[in-house]
C-alpha cells in the first residue's frame, strides 16, 4: 500500500512539472542560457503588427530557428522571437534577457503569462541608454524572479541599413 502512495507521488509530481517540449528551464545552478533550442520565429513583413496580433497567431505561423545564431540580416520586415521559460530557480537570481548585437535599431521585449502582459520594455540602437528597459549597452531585459512560473517571451527585432 505503501508503495502504490509513493508511486502516485512520483506520477503527480512529474505531472505539476510538465513544461512544453521547446521550454527553457532556469534553475539555480546555471548563469548563463542559449534559449536558441527554444526560439521561434516570425516574420512581419510589413513591419506593423502588435504584441496584441503577433499573440492571437496560430502557432504555426513561428518556425522553430534552425541556427544557433540567428542571422535576421536588414529587411523592411520586422522579426518576432518567442521562447518560453519556467523559472525553477530560489528566486534569489537576477535574470537578463541580452541580445548580444548592439547594432540591431529597435528591439521590444514582451513578458506574457497565458495571454496576459505582465511587463515590456524597449532597447536597440536608435533607443536612448537612459530610456532602455535596461540601460546595456546590448538591448537586453531584466526579469523580476517568478519562482514556478512558466511565462512566455516575444521579441520584436528591426533593423535596416
Amino acid at each position: 500500500m505503501t508503495q502504490r502512495f509513493a508511486y502516485l507521488g512520483v506520477i503527480l509530481f512529474s505531472l505539476s512539472t510538465l513544461v512544453l517540449p521547446h521550454t527553457t528551464i532556469l534553475n539555480d545552478s546555471t548563469d548563463t542560457y542559449g534559449i536558441s533550442p527554444s526560439l521561434m520565429i516570425f516574420e512581419d513583413c510589413s513591419g506593423n503588427e502588435t504584441i496584441n496580433a503577433v499573440v492571437t497567431r496560430r502557432k504555426n505561423d513561428f518556425k522553430q530557428v534552425s541556427r544557433y545564431i540567428p542571422n535576421l540580416g536588414f529587411s523592411r520586415s520586422a522579426c518576432w522571437l518567442r521562447f518560453d521559460l519556467k523559472d525553477c530557480s530560489s528566486g534569489g537570481k537576477k535574470w537578463i534577457i541580452d541580445i548580444a548585437m548592439p547594432s540591431l535599431h529597435e528591439v521590444s521585449f514582451f513578458v506574457l503569462k497565458g495571454d496576459s502582459l505582465l511587463f515590456s520594455g524597449d532597447g536597440g540602437f536608435l533607443q536612448e541608454k537612459r530610456s532602455r528597459a535596461t540601460p546595456y549597452r546590448n538591448p537586453a531585459l531584466e526579469l523580476p524572479a517568478f519562482p514556478g512560473e512558466l511565462y512566455t517571451i516575444y521579441i520584436r527585432v528591426r533593423s535596416q541599413t
